[in-house]
């Protein structure tokens, strides 16, 4: 369990689409203070799941932050309006589905089928070395092209 799990919890439980909170209260909710970034850096309270443990808490909370002002320290996370779920599919679907892509794959794309065609188009020297790669006894492919490149 996240230190930050109380906050999803505290967005769970609310009523509105939007939130607004100061810094302040965030921190009564989460029962610590923020980290020093969440103060200086606005990316902080970005919606990227990557940026940080406590995004992906209000993300799972089905929340985005709307707004942030970083000079009153007030942010408002809005709620994510979700889609309405679609039954699964059954087996059936599902092959009837990957009968229909692989069908349409074919007409629409018959180089995948035939690769030689994609050589044929352009330039009449298109692909004419395709397969054909000689090396030079004693090349050793690991090695760097350049080894004093990183050098300064």
């Amino acid at each position: 369990m996240s230190k930050y799990a109380p906050f999803g919890d505290f967005l769970d439980r609310q009523k509105n689409d939007q939130v607004q909170l100061s810094f302040d209260q965030v921190e009564k909710v989460l029962g610590f203070r923020l980290p020093q970034s969440a103060y200086s850096q606005r990316a902080w309270w970005s919606n990227n799941s990557d940026n940080n443990v406590m995004t992906k808490v209000w993300r799972r909370a089905h929340f985005l932050t709307k707004s942030v002002d970083m000079e009153k320290r007030v942010i408002v996370f809005a709620r994510q309006k979700l889609k309405p779920s679609e039954p699964p599919m059954s087996k059936e679907q599902i092959l009837e589905q990957n009968a229909r892509l692989k069908a349409m794959l074919k007409k629409n794309s018959p180089h995948v089928a035939e690769p030689a065609r994609v050589y044929s188009a352009g330039h009449p020297l298109r692909g004419a070395l395709k397969g054909h790669l000689r090396l030079v006894g004693g090349t050793d492919l690991t090695t760097p092209a350049d080894p004093h490149w990183g050098d300064t």
